[in-house]
């Protein structure tokens, strides 16, 4: 972040404060909540002042000579223009009015940036120089905050760490002003964090530039797992600057896990899929990887683990679900890795064959029961057709819970004499249909005499008496 872009945003929460603050304090005193609203010219309420903001100076001749200062009126009320200027001295001053010299008057019709171009034999290099942009709508007055500029300053920015081991550590920097001289450059650096440059305990040898650009310096014989704040510091004639802090800590994390399989968001996963991805340790240290898995919680399926492959248990067709990788190496420094997600493919498997089971002989025009069951390989719902062998069917019934312990019984009554041949099949939610199962059932004839009711009990107690009756009656 650059010292123009640090300095609006100070210069935006001033001012935004300010104004603010002084608007609620004139609705306060004037007791006017609808202040925004009215249309009463008359009314006090609309007296509020213009809203200037002071920005950065650029465009800074490093010799002097010329320099462009930079404002915006943020706000003005009450008028149909507003007037705006700079005002500039070699001291500081609380009130504009104070400031030696000022530029042209420019009117403005609405809110906006502007800008004035000093071209000045009084603007000299190595001198810091005060301003401040300045508004007035015809009635009221506003100054923004107070800036400065100094030519032929010199300006570098910290930047991050890099090639981080155990060690050792290149810290870096980034000149963009050398003032058009000269300059030298090192970096301070320590186990604490200071607000002074001259408080670091450590500083590298200064480098020689005449340029903008890069530069960096490695560090060596670093304590192992420990934090260090450094900073960039640039100097020429004109005075001394010193970049943001920054910070790093010796021994990197291993990489960010990434390149999952299967890839974020896949569809029609298998539900026996080895998931994999890539992760190491720039330091070349050991990693284990700790796997976490679930449909909306993630849960830690596995620990410890040193290949970056894994098979999860227990996955179930047509699910969606998160996994996530957390890399650890041998110091105990993780890296997580984004959370990722797949979904299985749907269940393709049928139930069995249904198994049938009740009696495998009956009397026509009497109801008799049969149970039905089957079993699914995923557990999953499933519906019945059922054929009598009598030219009726029960159509798709269901759906019922499958497995061993969920039978479900229905009767039917055989009209006419004959052998039967009572099939089933199922078919899960997905709509894959088994195999089917069949039980042959033999239906003699229906004969409600008593007589011939105790003759049916006789021929079952005695099934070798009567060859003649029995042939009659159809056993």
């Amino acid at each position: 972040m650059n010292k123009k872009i640090v300095g609006i945003l100070i210069c935006m929460l001033f001012i935004g404060t300010s104004f603010l603050t002084s608007i609620k304090g004139e609705i306060t005193s004037n007791e006017c909540d609808y202040y925004l609203n009215t249309t009463d010219t008359t009314n006090k309420c609309t007296m509020i002042k213009p809203r200037v903001l002071t920005s950065f100076a650029t465009d800074v001749d490093p010799c002097g000579g010329y320099a462009t200062l930079n404002g915006d009126l943020f706000f003005f009320w009450d008028s149909d223009y507003c007037d705006v200027w700079f005002v500039w001295d070699t001291s500081f001053h609380n009130s504009f009015e104070d400031y030696l010299l000022r530029t042209p008057t420019i009117r403005k019709y609405e809110t906006g940036w502007f800008s004035a171009t000093l071209n000045s034999r009084n603007i000299n290099r190595g001198h810091t120089y005060y301003f401040r942009a300045v508004a007035y709508d015809g009635k009221n007055y506003d100054q923004g905050v107070n800036l400065c500029f100094t030519p032929g300053y010199p300006y570098i920015e910290t930047r991050d760490a890099s090639n981080i081991s155990k060690t050792k550590a290149r810290l870096n920097g980034l000149v963009s002003d050398t003032g058009c001289v000269d300059c030298d450059v090192w970096f301070v650096y320590d186990t604490s964090s200071h607000n002074s440059t001259s408080d670091y305990k450590y500083k590298t040898p200064s480098q020689h530039i005449n340029n903008n650009g890069d530069v960096s310096y490695e560090i060596t014989n670093l304590l192992q797992n420990t934090k260090y704040y450094f900073r960039a510091v640039i100097s020429n004639d004109v005075g001394t600057y010193a970049g943001f802090e920054y910070d790093f800590i010796t021994n990197n994390p291993p990489n960010i896990p990434s390149n999952p399989y299967p890839e974020m968001g896949a569809t029609y996963i298998p539900i026996d899929i080895q998931i994999s991805w890539i992760s190491d340790d720039p330091d070349g240290d050991p990693v284990t990887y700790d796997i976490y898995l679930g449909e909306e919680i993630l849960k830690k399926i596995q620990s410890n683990i040193t290949t970056n492959k894994f098979s999860p248990e227990g996955l179930e067709y047509y699910k969606f679900y998160f996994w996530r990788i957390v890399a650890w190496d041998s110091d105990g420094v993780s890296s997580y890795g984004p959370i990722w997600s797949f979904f299985t493919k749907p269940d393709i498997r049928p139930p069995k064959p249904p198994s049938i089971t009740g009696p495998d002989k009956g009397t026509i025009d009497i109801a008799t029961d049969y149970n039905f069951m089957t079993r699914d390989p995923e557990g999953s719902d499933v519906y019945y057709f059922i054929d009598w062998g009598d030219n009726t069917n029960s159509g798709w019934i269901g759906p019922y819970e499958s497995g061993d312990q969920n039978e479900i019984t229905k009767s039917h009554t055989w009209s006419i004499k004959g052998t039967y041949n009572v099939k089933a099949k199922a078919k899960d939610i997905a709509g894959h249909e088994s195999d089917w199962g069949t039980l042959k059932v033999k239906m003699p004839v229906s004969i409600n005499i008593p007589f011939y009711q105790l003759i049916e009990k006789l021929f079952e107690r005695f099934p070798q008496v009567f060859p003649i009756l029995r042939q009659l009656r159809g056993y």
